[in-house]
């Protein structure tokens, strides 16, 4: 009876691991074309409820951190404290995410095909 019991639980546990989510893995783009690029910062300038955004020079089909650079200075400013914004690229079983460093919102990246690095 023990042996029956202990066999069931061990059936169980084995087919709940079997069905968990893919694990996320940093990921880089596939695709670093210009229509791929201006695809992402939309939706990550949607993500920062911004109009549009600046990426740094990164390749993002090497790297898996995408950087948001700060608006350029107005014409009345000398100085600002805008810091950088830093993502990770992400990707979990089919979808690619973006997500960011200091709040640890994740956003799906939707037509943005990325492979695990």
């Amino acid at each position: 009876m023990i042996r029956a019991a202990t066999l069931c639980i061990g059936l169980v546990m084995s087919a709940s691991c079997q069905s968990a989510a893919p694990a996320a893995v940093p990921a880089s783009l596939i695709d670093g074309s210009t229509e791929t690029i201006e695809t992402l910062k939309t939706q990550i300038a949607a993500a920062l409820g911004r109009d549009h955004v600046t990426l740094g020079q990164a390749d993002l089909t090497q790297s898996s951190t995408l950087t948001v650079v700060p608006p350029p200075l107005g014409p009345m400013e000398k100085n600002s404290t805008a810091m950088p914004i830093r993502f990770d690229l992400f990707v979990e079983g089919d979808n690619c995410y973006a997500i960011n460093r200091v709040t640890g919102e994740k956003t799906e990246l939707i037509d943005i095909p990325c492979r695990a690095v």
